[in-house]
Order: structure tokens, then C-alpha cells, then sequence
């Protein structure tokens, strides 16, 4: 008994011994090839005086924001310098968004606005359009949903004279302004089988937010999680917000027809792009079915709509992520946006040609 008792023992302190390297030796290796700050930075925002924005990006900030130096212009957004008033001759396109467009750990000439803004410019040139120069303006903002992007519009983006205004809903935008997805939304199936208390689910989130190792662990553990039925992560939160009962959903669809009409009323072009999460790019997605409610609607309602799920299908997920444990669009995924948009306006003919 005492013999099976030690080599119990000795199993045990092995296996506890096993974890501990390789989890120490995973979050070394993690910390120095990553650069990444896990938390947002409190720094880069300024209290908005209007209570539906509730926060804007700071004039002039420059620091890093998720490992990267990043610079916020005097205006307040994060892109070149920029006149109201348009020089003659130019056409204006204005992005709507949150940090899947505003771009966390990617350089500014790589993120989709600045990628498009050179694609069209050299279709331009070749093929003679009705324009001298073409601007392509980011006004995205981490956290903005699509209430705040309307309003961000409306009082601030609109004096910048857009032709066209891109609005990226990526699809957490159901989410409210008190940050709630919805109060009406059924448990998933397997939910209640789980059975782990709050305080232990809260314990395992603190120790991720703390750990880029339980980071990396928890974004391929939660793909394994989904696809057995178990309510795991983030993205699964989002499964049945679309579903017409959710009014959250419901406010959404009326600020997406406000747009379109604001745009419409203010003699520009408007365009909704449909960004997934960026994880299982295949027939597996587990909001393919949101992602499609949320396409068809638009269509209905007569705004244009660019479905950017199929651009991305059959990619390998993490190849189009920041680092291995950020699930943001990297320099190749943001490209991968700006062809898509690129080749909407071209087909459309949005800009003429002389």
C-alpha cells in the first residue's frame, strides 16, 4: 500500500512537474517573440462630451497599442492628416468600424483602408477615371458598435465631404452600448452540461488574461469546445443574437437604414461589409448562419453588401491573426479586405471614368 501510495505521489509531482516547464517554457517563448500588451490602453481615449460616443480616440496620441507604436492624428483618428474640405478633383471614401478595421499590431499602409487607397489610385491611373486623386480615410474605433458609427457620422465624419461611406460590421456590433449581446438569447445546447461554477469560469478567464500561454492554450481549446456542442468563448456568445426576437438585433437593423439614408441624403454611396471572426474559415464557422441573416437583411433593404466570409473561406484561421493568440486581422488578412472592397467599387463602377 505505502509503495502504491509513493508511486501515486511520484506520478502526481511528475505530471505537476511536466506542466510547470512546459508552461513556464510556452509563456517565455510567447512573451519574446510577441509583441503584445493583452489589455487595451486607457491612454489612448478621451471621455466623449457626447453620451452615445462615450469615448474618442485622443488628438495626437502616439504610444503603443497592443506592442506597436501607433499615431492618432490632430483631428482624432488614426490616419494621415486631412483638410474638411476636399481639394478639387478628389473622390473620398470614409471608413465605419471597430479594432477589426482601426487595426491593433499592423502598420497604418497596411491596414485596409491605405491598402485600398493604393489599389484604386493605380486603377485609376490606368484606366482613366474621373478623378485626380483618390482618399480613403479610417475612422474606425475599438469598441464602436453600429449605434456609434452612425452617430460618429452623423455629427463629426460627414464635414470630411465622403463620396462613399464603407461601413465594416464585424459581428459583435450586436453587442449594446452597456456592452450586453442580448437578455433574450436561449442557452446553447450543451451549456447547462457544463455545470463549472461562475467563480471557477471567472478564475480561468483572470489567469488567461494574465498568461499568453492560457491565452494560446484557450484559442484552440474553444474551437475543440464549439464543435463538440459545449458553449465555449467569445464567439459563441454571438449564436442566435440575430435571430429577429433580440432587440438588440432589432436596434442594429434601424441604425444600418439610418446610415443608408444619412448617406443618401448627403449625396454618398454606401457600402456594408460583413467581416467574420476570423476563425474556422470553412463550412464549420460557427456564425455562418448570423453572418448570412445579417447579409441577406441588407440586401433586402437595398444596401449594397460585401460578404467578406467567402474572400476568407479556406484559410488557415491563425495565418490571417495577429499573433498566435489575437484573433484581429493581420497586414495579409486586412489585404485580403481591401481586394474585396477594390473589386466592389470597380464592379459597381462607384467612380466614374472620364
Amino acid at each position: 500500500m505505502k509503495t502504491l501510495l509513493k508511486n501515486i505521489t511520484l506520478l502526481i509531482l511528475s505530471i505537476s512537474t511536466t506542466i510547470i516547464v512546459v508552461w513556464g517554457i510556452g509563456e517565455l517563448v510567447l512573451r519574446r517573440s510577441i509583441k503584445y500588451t493583452i489589455a487595451d490602453t486607457e491612454e489612448m481615449y478621451v471621455k466623449s462630451k457626447n453620451k452615445i460616443l462615450n469615448k474618442e480616440l485622443k488628438p495626437d496620441y502616439r504610444g503603443l497599442y497592443y506592442g506597436d507604436m501607433i499615431k492618432i492624428n490632430s483631428a482624432g483618428f488614426r490616419d494621415h492628416e486631412y483638410s474638411l474640405r476636399k481639394e478639387k478633383g478628389t473622390y473620398r471614401i470614409v471608413f465605419l468600424g471597430d479594432s477589426m478595421t482601426f487595426g491593433p499590431a499592423v502598420a497604418l499602409e497596411d491596414l485596409c483602408p491605405k491598402v485600398l487607397e493604393r489599389l484604386l489610385n493605380n486603377k485609376a491611373s490606368s484606366d482613366r477615371w474621373d478623378v485626380q486623386k483618390i482618399e480613403v480615410l479610417n475612422f474606425s474605433v475599438p469598441g464602436y458598435n453600429t449605434i456609434q458609427e452612425y452617430e460618429y457620422l452623423k455629427t463629426k465624419i460627414i464635414f470630411y465631404e465622403p463620396d462613399l461611406i464603407i461601413l465594416n460590421f464585424f459581428m459583435n456590433d450586436v453587442v449594446s452600448l452597456n456592452g450586453q449581446v442580448s437578455s433574450n438569447i436561449e442557452p446553447l445546447p450543451g451549456e447547462a452540461r457544463l455545470g463549472l461554477s461562475k467563480k471557477i469560469i471567472n478564475i480561468f478567464y483572470y489567469i488567461g488574461s494574465k498568461s499568453y500561454f492560457a491565452q494560446y492554450l484557450l484559442s484552440h481549446v474553444a474551437v475543440l469546445a464549439r464543435r463538440t456542442g459545449v458553449r465555449q468563448g467569445y464567439i459563441s456568445d454571438f449564436k442566435g443574437a440575430y435571430e429577429d426576437k433580440n432587440e438588440n438585433w432589432q436596434e442594429c437593423r434601424k441604425f444600418l437604414l439610418k446610415t443608408k439614408k444619412f448617406a443618401r441624403d448627403n449625396n454618398a454611396s454606401f457600402i456594408v461589409a460583413i467581416i467574420p471572426f476570423l476563425s474556422d474559415l470553412n463550412d464549420r464557422h460557427p456564425l455562418k448562419k448570423e453572418i448570412e441573416i445579417v447579409n441577406n437583411y441588407c440586401l433586402a433593404n437595398d444596401i449594397d453588401t460585401l460578404n467578406l466570409f467567402p474572400y476568407f473561406y479556406g484559410h488557415k484561421a491563425q495565418s490571417l491573426w495577429i499573433n498566435p493568440i489575437n484573433g484581429h486581422p493581420n497586414a495579409k488578412a486586412s489585404a485580403i479586405m481591401a481586394e474585396a472592397v477594390n473589386k466592389r467599387i470597380v464592379e459597381k463602377k462607384y467612380i466614374k471614368k472620364r
